[in-house]
Parts: structure tokens; C-alpha cells; sequence
């Protein structure tokens, strides 16, 4: 049987390379509307590892130095 499509799903990131870090830049999610879903690479928030996407939701990630 099929997971609903409402439900988040738990993405496991690729490791960045060498003295690069994955940066959250756009996130749809309802949680996130406060501070317009968006960020500027300088504000965005430091991603490690996994990020769980909230369901009928689109995350970006930029991989920076």
C-alpha cells in the first residue's frame, strides 16, 4: 500500500564538497510563510545530512562556500 501523498518525506542529502555546505533558500511549507518561504543565501539556514519535506512542499537547497 501506498504512503499518502500528504505525509513529509525525510530526504537524505549528498555530502557537499570540500569546505561547501548545503544552504536552504526556498521551503513552501506552511511553517515557513512567516518569513515568505524564501531566503537570501546569507540568511538561508545550514543544512546537514537529511531535510524532511513536508508534504505537497518544495525545498531548494544551494550548495555554497
Amino acid at each position: 500500500m501506498r504512503e499518502p501523498l500528504y505525509l513529509p518525506v525525510d530526504f537524505r542529502l549528498p555530502s557537499p564538497g570540500n569546505n561547501y555546505r548545503w544552504v536552504r533558500i526556498i521551503d513552501t511549507a506552511a511553517w515557513a510563510e512567516n518569513d515568505y518561504n524564501c531566503w537570501s543565501v546569507e540568511q538561508g539556514a545550514v543544512i546537514a545530512d537529511n531535510y524532511k519535506v513536508n508534504g505537497f512542499s518544495i525545498v531548494v537547497l544551494e550548495e555554497i562556500n
